[in-house]
């Protein structure tokens, strides 16, 4: 029965020992807020939403109705990526640290695939209903806005697996 202890003793110890950095760093800052504004996941419901909106704008029965649905849908999807983006940046301009131990930690950096993705569904909708209906300078804003998304994909597919 002792050594059943012991070694029960021993593995938590091990998992204690193993836990990333990122978790003693959350305990000093306040492990709520943390969660409450832990980004990169929020940045999953964008991409739903703007999934959501591309799709009703692209039914075969297309009605006015629901044109103006996935325009409304778009919007809030707009609203979410930039208020995500938002307290992103103050969060990692606030708290430096925490972005390197979410880089590091094995979940967390896997939600840094949802920004690009998220700005993804946004550029689509972007072009089909913003650039015909705000003509050139629209299209080249999208255009410039497709490049950044690209740049910014490629640098997460090709960093990300390294860096764990």
């Amino acid at each position: 029965m002792q050594d059943r202890k012991d070694a029960t003793h021993e593995i938590r110890s091990r998992v204690e020992e193993s836990r990333p950095q990122l978790h003693t760093i959350v305990s000093a800052i306040n492990r709520q807020i943390f969660l409450l504004v832990n980004i990169f996941r929020w940045f999953s419901v964008t991409m739903g939403t703007g999934i959501v909106s591309l799709l009703l704008h692209n039914l075969p029965y297309n009605g006015t109705w629901l044109y103006w649905i996935s325009v409304v849908i778009f919007a809030l999807n707009v609203l979410l990526f930039i208020t995500g983006s938002i307290i992103s940046i103050l969060r990692y301009t606030l708290y430096p640290e925490i972005f390197l131990a979410m880089i590091k930690h094995p979940v967390q950096s896997m939600f840094i695939g949802t920004f690009p993705m998220g700005l993804a569904t946004i550029i689509n909708m972007f072009c089909l209903v913003c650039v015909p209906a705000w003509g050139e300078w629209a299209r080249y804003l999208a255009w410039g806005l497709w490049i950044f998304d690209a740049v910014v994909s490629v640098m997460t597919a090709l960093s990300l697996p390294f860096i764990l």
